[in-house]
This record gives C-alpha cells, sequence and structure tokens, in this order.
C-alpha cells in the first residue's frame, strides 16, 4: 500500500494535542463552574459536589474517525486497476482578441465576456485533445501551451483581461505569426484555430498570412462576435473610450476579414451574436477519414480512501451522539451544622 498525499498523515501528530486541550478544557470549566456555585450558595450552607456517576472517558470514537479521515485524505492505493486514456490526433489553438474594442457590449455581456463563455463552454466538453491559448491585440501573448490540463486552461481563460494587455489595437498579422510557431513543431493531421474576435484590425498585412496558415495545414474556425450597428466602448469605470477629438469611439463589427480568414483555410465561420455550441462545428472540420481517438488502456493504483472514509463517517456520528458534548453535572447537598433545609 501507499499512499498519493502521505503528508497529510503528519495530522495525525495532533490528536495527542486535541486529547491535551480537551481534559484542559473540561478541567478548567469543571473548575469555573465549581467555583460560581461556591460564591453563589456557600452562604446558605450549601456544598457543591461532583455526581460520583459521571465520568469523562477517552472519547474512543472520536478518535478512531480522525485516524480514519486522516487516511482516507491521504488517499491510500493498492493493487491495480484499468484506466482508459484518450488521445486525439488533432490539436485546438484558442485565440481570442483582448483588444479595447473587445470591451463593447452590443453582444451580451460583452465582446470580450461572451468570447471567454464560448470558449470555456467547448474547453468543458473536450476529451484528451490538446488545447492553447493564445491572446492578441497588436501583439499575441502565449497563455497556455498545448495541454490536455483544462482547468488550468480554463482559469487562464477567465483571467483574461484588458487590463493586462497592452492595448493599441488589433492586429490579424502578429496572432497569425504566433500561430505558425504555435503549430510549427506539430505533426498532427488536424491543426485547429478557433478565433474569436469582432473582425477590427488595426495592422493590416495579414492576407499573405494566409497562404502559410493553409499550406501548413491550419484550418480556421472564425467566431465573429458583435452586432452590425456598432457600439460605444466603455473602460472599466464606465466612461466611454474617447478619440483625439474627444468624439466617443463607435467600434463596428467587421465579419467580412473573418469570412476571408475562415473561407481561405478551408475552415467555418459563423456569427456569435446569439449563444451557440462551437463543438458541433468544430466536429465538423476535424470529421474526415485520418481522424480518430485513440483509445489506450493503463495500469494504475487503485484509490481505495473509500473504504476509510465511510467507516469515519460513520463513527463521527456516532460520537457525537454518545461522547459529544459532555456537561459535568453537580449536585448541592447542605453542609453538616448548617442552617437551613435537611437533605
Amino acid at each position: 500500500m501507499q499512499f498519493k498525499n502521505p503528508q497529510i498523515l503528519f495530522g495525525l501528530l495532533l490528536l495527542p494535542l486535541f486529547l491535551f486541550l480537551y481534559y484542559h478544557q473540561n478541567s478548567a470549566s469543571k473548575a469555573t463552574f465549581a467555583h460560581l456555585f461556591k460564591v453563589f450558595f456557600s452562604h446558605q450552607g450549601v456544598e457543591i459536589k461532583r455526581e460520583e456517576s459521571q465520568k469523562n472517558p477517552i472519547p474512543w470514537l472520536f478518535l478512531l474517525s480522525s485516524i480514519l479521515f486522516i487516511v482516507a485524505l491521504s488517499r491510500p492505493q493498492w493493487g491495480e486497476t484499468d484506466i482508459e486514456l484518450l488521445q486525439s490526433n488533432s490539436d485546438y489553438l484558442l485565440a481570442i482578441d483582448v483588444s479595447k474594442s473587445m470591451l463593447a457590449e452590443d453582444t451580451v455581456p460583452s465582446r470580450l465576456e461572451r468570447a471567454k463563455l464560448l470558449a470555456s463552454n467547448f474547453i468543458a466538453k473536450l476529451q484528451g485533445e490538446r488545447v492553447g491559448l493564445l491572446a492578441f491585440t497588436r501583439n499575441a501573448f502565449v497563455e497556455v501551451p498545448f495541454s490536455t490540463d483544462y482547468d488550468l486552461i480554463q482559469e487562464m481563460i477567465s483571467a483574461l483581461s484588458l487590463d493586462d494587455f497592452s492595448n493599441g489595437g488589433t492586429s490579424f498579422a502578429a496572432m497569425m505569426e504566433e500561430v505558425l510557431l504555435f503549430f510549427s513543431s506539430e505533426e498532427r493531421h488536424k491543426k485547429i484555430l478557433i478565433l474569436f474576435s469582432d473582425g477590427e484590425d488595426h495592422g493590416g498585412r495579414w492576407e499573405q498570412k494566409l497562404t502559410e496558415l493553409k499550406k501548413n495545414g491550419v484550418q480556421v474556425l472564425a467566431i465573429g462576435i458583435g452586432s452590425s450597428n456598432g457600439a460605444l466602448i466603455k473602460n472599466s469605470n464606465g466612461a466611454l473610450y474617447k478619440d483625439y477629438n474627444g468624439q466617443p469611439i463607435v467600434s463596428f463589427f467587421n465579419p467580412s476579414s473573418l469570412e476571408l480568414i475562415a473561407h481561405s483555410t478551408g475552415g467555418i465561420y459563423v456569427q456569435a451574436d446569439k449563444w451557440l455550441d462551437i463543438v458541433p462545428l468544430v466536429q465538423k472540420m476535424v470529421k474526415s477519414p485520418e481522424y480518430s481517438k485513440n483509445k489506450e488502456k493503463m495500469k494504475v493504483l487503485a484509490e481505495k480512501y473509500i473504504y476509510f472514509l465511510l467507516p469515519a463517517l460513520l463513527l463521527a456520528i456516532a460520537s457525537f451522539y454518545w461522547e459529544f458534548p459532555r456537561h459535568e453535572r453537580f449536585i448541592m447537598v447542605n453542609k453538616p451544622g448548617a442552617k437551613g433545609k435537611k437533605n
């Protein structure tokens, strides 16, 4: 037998400390209780005596329950079990536009928040595929390299904020250069770029990159986020962004650039003005004779914490029913020779 988290077993050393505090507290509370009665009743000839039938036994049920809880938390393992591993020959790279225009609220709750929600929903439905995360403005930033740690990727997506990036506009060219580097060492059958953007570009010269994307086998699923009416852009304080003439900046949704990027690479373009599930779109793109998920079985040690956790719960319930709380019982008797009522 071995333990996944053996450091938790050091918690067993706290049990002697518990016993010490348990008896010390009981002794202190008993002394205080007896003293108060002595103050109030001594002048009446009343003496406080502990009832002989009351004892203060060791809380064995509580101690045994604590031991089992600690062992369960340390995750004991023995024996072998088979787990199934899914290996996909398709990689997904999420590229999210984090420029100022993505703060526009023509898509609820905002363009950026809609992109993050769609990306998180997609990640939650994956099984074994590797995913990378890229954020871009005028420059592109690798947030997470290819990984199957979906919890980490979800956290990074949720944490994306314009405050962490230089927001001088949007450059599709910079984004595509980083995408090509991202996929350069990959030999997988399918390379899918899932692009979330409102389509605005301020850098230009990105059309020539489309040929390189297609040559390297990168297909683009372009998710257009925004509405054709355009919208004002507010900062985190609610103030409007303004141009050099002091006029409010209006951000217009530009689907044509996203359509060109998707169609030039054999991909798909879709507008996310309403909520949509992008998983079926991705499955449509990767569906081909060469695509498959390889299932492999691997032997690992079996988790046995349940054998300790269930008895621990039962013992804890029994302990709190029979062992806690314990109240010291006292009786009042007349002192010999004292005036007052007779016993």
